[in-house]
């Protein structure tokens, strides 16, 4: 009977202890924030795809709460955008504004994220940092398991970031239900705002989608300032050079190159083809590109001026130019003067129409899309370059395939007098 009893009290507590509060309190939580861009499609395809089934496998009876109050019905993207009461807290922070940008700066510098991860979206959760449509859908439902199955994982430590969460919650929360490590006062039991949004409209798809009014020539080019003016600067740089080996092709005065410009164009060529591939890895996989301290790469690499007929890369195309242009430089080489002749010319011609692509591809940055991929505009230099260098074999060789009357009676003369002599 005693142990009958015992196991009897023993089962009457676990099951009181299930029910009881405190025990909810002690459910472990994965708190973690996302940094987003309205403009970025692979943080679209992140908030829309990527994070609507962890909320609704983890926290079912959620509640969205946005900042400011009463943005539920505005057309444009909340600044900040919590989702509480569930085993998965989200804060969602959008980085066009002053203050989710410094808090997005804040976090990189507290976190010394490298110069090739500092795009959006970023996701920061304990001590780990995943950026990209890939990198986060791959890594974060584990790092959510594992949390979980090790008591939880609170808030990161990012500056500011205890002041973005008081603005979405009450002046008197209780304790977080997720491990303390000076974590700020939201968890799962702290009040959301009364105007926060029911369960049944939790899908994140329903977060406002902004509705972008008329924006100028002159507002695309201020959206990036300084990226945009050295576009255009390139722009004008390439549209100078047409001209001018135009030009020269109609003086039709030919000049003799040095011997390092010979050997400068397949360096350009692999420089080039370098440029291309890495072009075409990001277009191809979606992964973020190395932008560097100017312009926006992803910006114009996820816009759809990135693909030719909506399927074929850009940066595709410019790989198989870069590679016709080093065969014709390597058939220049060769020992047939008329076959190395041609070679100078569709050299010239490639470099001609890989000129005018780029200043069309160059056009769109600044003036449609409103960004600048460095990127592209290395790519438009280069190919600048490139039609510079073979301006001047092509002219000797059509020099040399237009003229041979002239050459002959020369060659001629000579053996003559050779003879005579």
């Amino acid at each position: 009977m005693n142990t009958a009893t015992r196991s009897l009290l023993l089962v009457l507590a676990l099951a009181l202890g299930l029910a009881s509060p405190a025990m909810a309190q002690e459910t472990p939580v994965v708190q973690a924030v996302l940094f987003y861009s309205p403009t970025c499609p692979h943080c679209q395809i992140v908030i829309q795809d990527v994070l609507p089934p962890l909320v609704q496998t983890y926290s079912p009876e959620a509640r969205l709460v946005l900042y400011p109050p009463g943005e539920e019905n505005a057309q444009s993207w909340p600044e900040l955008a919590l989702i509480c009461d569930g085993q998965l807290e989200l804060l969602l922070v959008n980085t066009s504004t002053e203050r989710g940008n410094a808090l997005f700066g804040a976090a990189l510098e507290a976190f010394q994220v490298s110069e090739d991860r500092l795009g959006v979206p970023g996701l920061f959760v304990g001590g780990t940092h995943l950026i990209g449509s890939r990198e986060i859908p791959e890594l974060f439902p584990g790092l959510i398991e594992e949390g979980l199955a090790q008591g939880g994982v609170p808030w990161p430590e990012l500056p500011g970031l205890p002041d973005a969460l008081a603005l979405l919650s009450t002046p008197a929360p209780t304790e977080a239900s997720a491990p303390t490590q000076a974590s700020p006062p939201v968890g799962g039991t702290a009040e959301p705002d009364p105007t926060a949004i029911t369960p049944s409209n939790l899908i994140l798809p329903s977060l406002p989608t902004p509705v972008p009014g008329p924006v100028g020539v002159l507002g695309r080019v201020l959206q990036d300032p300084v990226g945009n003016t050295l576009a255009i600067v390139v722009l004008i740089g390439m549209l100078i050079s047409l001209v001018g080996v135009g030009l020269r092709l109609r003086a039709m005065t030919p000049v003799r190159p040095a011997a390092w410009q010979h050997w400068l164009v397949p360096v350009l060529a692999l420089a080039g083809m370098g440029v291309a591939i890495y072009l075409s890895y990001v277009e191809t996989t979606g992964d973020l590109a190395m932008c560097g301290p100017v312009g926006d790469c992803n910006a114009v690499q996820q816009s759809p001026y990135a693909k030719l007929f909506g399927f074929l890369p850009v940066g595709l195309v410019g790989l198989l130019g870069y590679l016709a242009i080093l065969v014709a430089w390597l058939v220049g080489r060769l020992r047939s003067e008329r076959l190395a002749d041609n070679a100078a010319i569709a050299l010239l011609g490639m470099t001609a129409f890989g000129t005018l692509f780029m200043v069309g591809l160059t056009f769109l940055e600044p003036f449609v899309i409103g960004a600048t991929c460095l990127w592209c505009l290395s790519s438009a230099v280069i190919i600048t370059c490139l039609l510079w260098l073979s301006v001047g074999p092509a002219i000797a060789a059509l020099d040399r395939l237009e003229g041979p009357g002239e050459e002959g009676p020369g060659e001629e003369g000579g053996a003559s007098q050779t003879a005579s002599g």
